[in-house]
């Protein structure tokens, strides 16, 4: 029995070698989607201690989204690495091609990505970007230019950093002097409103751009306006959303990027527009056949009227490698056309040449495990003139939190033979086939225990995680999860008030480790208003990492709130492992310019405590340490 072992194992041979302890299991299949990955399925091996395993030969490189099987029921690994794509927790694994490294964490300085909140004016939700911003970026006065950066469909903001490792990119580029320096802006592209059931674009994300995350990002930080210092680029459908933003909007963007997508009359308004667009790059797999054709057209289209465009073909299908390798290339090509820009390139830090390879099977401490769930799926469908015309009618939720506060659970799993759902108190509720929604597993459980409640789903006896659920981190593991409303507490919940960002702080060790630091800071955190000098420490649970104190935690939730009703000011929340040292901890004050001889306070979150009744003391603390 080894319940703790790695999931999926990059060999030194080049062969890939996956496991799973499903000791009620008679039979363990794996698959993947297609393209270098077949969705054919691989029977793997019982070790007769539990475990089933495979090794595979000759794997191809790619980043692989895959499904294993479980007595023939498609389940998510809650062991094996997870990232949100297909509009779902999904498993992954990456497989590097042989010399090709640009991707890679290297030993330079590292930029920073913040998770940035602002209200959508198209549905008023309020939503997340992720924005990356250059190394030094904190304690220098520079402005920068900025790139708005589209993820494909099924997936969402996560996307350009946990699979596309955008940032690693751009580290690398800016530290070789290839790139110049600026903000990268990856913004969930699901505008949705209520009852809305729109085809192919999936709602008026190009509103929410241009009237809601361009003022936010362009108010908050240090940015060079107007269109020449503006450039946008997706992929597949963002590819689409990012030539439909820069026809309609051409007074606003110098530059598209259109990535294994190519929507021909949306590129001909650009062709036809009046503004000189700097750089306009489109690029597919070799073999994406149809995207390459339109592409050749639009290239010759272009060379008719005179105007430059810019092809790239990649090895490859419809998948990450082929859009990292078109974004480094897109990348180096922005914001050239300003002299004041070439002459930030020369000003790129010396680096250091070594190597790391964090490409090797990302766990779950190296990847993203939290997200809010689009509960939409796409159906691929085509109009009369056999244009796409997909379509995202709603899915059943996961987990539901009623009315009346029970927890509604669902399962898609047709071919189960058992599903039951175990609480964070130990109790097992089994559920029963839907009479309704065919496939389904389905219970309504009363009166659970307010608050934050994990909830493992079990399917023929073995753990899986719900991809139509939260998910996040515990019991070393990724895990479902529900909240459930507090009748006298809170101060966690999202509100409309100035909302602080989360920033990822990268780091590498003397032996080649990298770590990822969170760090809250609140709203006008750095202006005359807001103290620089007081610091947080948070400690998670030896078996919970450091990210878990932001949905799970509801941190920033937390101080946001405090802040807004003037309880609090200005303090600095690091958020870390049980393991963090005093160094990292003094890297990071040092970027914001706090002194080591700083207050520093310490929380911890014990092994065995509730997230609820942490919650609960971290409020007091907060509240005590004034």
């Amino acid at each position: 029995m080894d319940n703790n072992r790695c999931s999926v194992t990059l060999e030194d041979d080049g062969s890939v070698t996956f496991y799973i302890y499903a000791p009620n299991a008679n039979k363990v299949e794996v698959a993947g989607m297609g393209g270098y990955f077949s969705s054919e399925r691989i029977q793997l091996k019982p070790d007769m201690q539990g475990g089933f395993s495979a090794n595979i030969k000759d794997f191809h490189w790619a980043m692989h989204y895959y499904f294993w099987y479980v007595d023939d029921v498609c389940i998510t690994n809650p062991h094996a690495a997870i990232s949100y794509g297909c509009f779902a927790a999904i498993n992954t694994f990456e497989v590097p091609k042989e010399g090709e490294d640009f991707y890679f964490v290297r030993d330079v300085p590292h930029g920073t990505v913040s998770l940035c909140k602002y209200t959508s004016q198209v549905n008023g939700h309020i939503k997340e970007s992720y924005v990356y911003t250059p190394p030094g970026y904190e304690s220098g006065d520079v402005r920068y230019p900025v790139l708005y950066l589209q993820h494909g469909v099924g997936e969402n903001e996560t996307g350009w950093v946990w699979q596309g490792k955008m940032n690693f990119i751009m580290d690398n580029l800016i530290a070789d002097k290839k790139c110049v320096p600026m903000i990268i802006v990856a913004s969930s592209g699901y505008a949705f409103k209520d009852n809305e059931y729109p085809v192919f674009f999936p709602g008026d994300f190009d509103s929410e751009l241009v009237n809601s995350i361009i003022p936010y990002i362009e108010e908050n930080f240090k940015v060079k306006k107007g269109r020449n210092n503006r450039a946008v680029a997706g992929l597949s459908l963002g590819s689409g959303q990012a030539t439909d933003i820069a026809a309609r909007h051409p007074e606003l963007f110098s530059a598209v990027g259109v990535f294994s997508g190519v929507a021909i009359h949306l590129m001909k308004k650009i062709i036809d527009s009046p503004y000189r667009f700097e750089a306009v790059f489109m690029s597919a797999g070799d073999k994406e056949k149809e995207i390459l054709l339109g592409i050749n057209e639009m290239v010759k289209e272009f060379s008719r009227q005179g105007k430059n465009s810019t092809p790239k073909v990649y090895e490859g299908y419809h998948e990450w490698h082929v859009w990292r390798k078109s974004f480094k290339d897109f990348a180096q090509m922005l914001f050239t056309w300003d002299d004041a820009e070439l002459d930030d390139i020369n000003k790129a830090v010396p680096v250091r040449s070594k190597n790391i390879d964090f490409t090797t099977p990302v766990q779950a401490d190296e990847s993203m495990v939290f997200f809010d769930p689009v509960y939409r799926q796409i159906q691929f469908e085509n109009d009369e003139d056999g244009k796409p015309a997909g379509k995202y009618p709603d899915v059943i939720h996961g987990i539901r939190v009623t009315e009346d506060n029970s927890i509604e659970v669902n399962l898609f799993a047709p071919d189960a033979k058992s599903v039951s759902v175990v609480l964070e108190n130990g109790t097992e509720e089994l559920l029963y086939r839907s009479k309704k929604n065919d496939g389904y597993w389905e219970k309504t459980i009363g009166n659970p225990a307010e608050g934050f409640n994990y909830v493992t789903f079990m399917v023929n006896g073995t753990p899986v995680v719900n991809p139509a659920a939260p998910v996040g981190f515990g019991y070393n593991r990724a895990v479902n999860f529900a909240e459930v409303p507090e009748r006298n507490f809170s101060w966690h919940e999202l509100k409309k008030t100035e909302h602080g960002q989360i920033h990822i702080h990268y780091s590498c060790d003397g032996d080649g480790q990298v770590s990822m630091n969170y760090v809250y800071t609140p709203a006008g955190y750095g202006e005359d208003n807001c103290d620089t000098g007081r610091v947080c420490v948070l400690e998670c649970a030896a078996d919970e990492r450091n990210f878990c104190w932001i949905h799970q935690g509801k941190i920033a939730n937390i101080m946001d709130n405090l802040s807004g009703e003037g309880r609090i000011k200005g303090i600095m929340i690091i958020m870390a492992d049980s393991t963090i040292s005093d160094d990292i901890i003094g890297n990071i004050t040092a970027i914001y310019g706090i002194r080591d001889s700083a207050r520093k306070e310490w929380f911890k979150k014990g092994d065995n405590e509730s997230w609820t009744s942490c919650r609960h003391r971290f409020l007091n603390f907060m509240c005590g340490i004034q």
